[in-house]
């Protein structure tokens, strides 16, 4: 680990740098940088997977990732305090970060509100596949009722993938 290069007049903080990092956690909001840097920082396996724990939920959406992100932020800042002067150090910064978040979700419903909100692929799957076994239900006193629910399988995910194709 190498040492947090804050300095002041003459002397260095004594402190060791967060990995990864120019400072310590009591100065790394003297980097300008550090807020870009910690939103980018998805690269990370532990980043990523968390942020699809938080992310990962019904309409993703443009916004719905940066509330996510958003969201990471705040843990990450708020599990890095470790003392009362690092939560001291670090209010400004959350209350930024909430004032974020709530703008964010603001925005994200006004938009899901207005648009109306649009169902994942895997919620489309679902239903296609809840439909087929009413199919299988209802039809399966019909003569050959499993070359029709063949063909009305085969249309339903053809449908799915052409709206999938004409979004992209």
């Amino acid at each position: 680990m190498s040492r947090c290069e804050y300095t002041r007049g003459h002397s260095q903080c004594l402190e060791e740098a967060v990995l990864g990092e120019k400072y310590c956690t009591l100065h790394m909001n003297v980097d300008p940088d550090f807020t870009q840097k910690r939103l980018y920082k998805l690269l990370n396996y532990k980043y990523r997977e968390r942020y699809q724990q938080i992310g990962g939920h019904e309409a993703l959406r443009s916004l719905r990732d940066e509330v996510a992100i958003a969201k990471l932020t705040l843990e990450e800042t708020i599990n890095s305090i470790h003392n009362e002067s690092e939560f001291k150090a670090s209010r400004a910064d959350i209350a930024h970060q909430l004032v974020t978040i709530e703008k964010l979700v603001a925005s994200m419903t006004k938009l899901e509100t207005s648009v109306g909100q649009l169902l994942s692929k895997p919620t489309i799957l679902k239903i296609a596949s809840d439909i087929i076994q009413i199919l299988i239900d209802k039809l399966k006193d019909v003569p050959d009722h499993e070359l029709i629910i063949d063909e009305v399988s085969k249309a339903i995910l053809q449908s799915i993938d052409n709206v999938k194709e004409n979004k992209e």
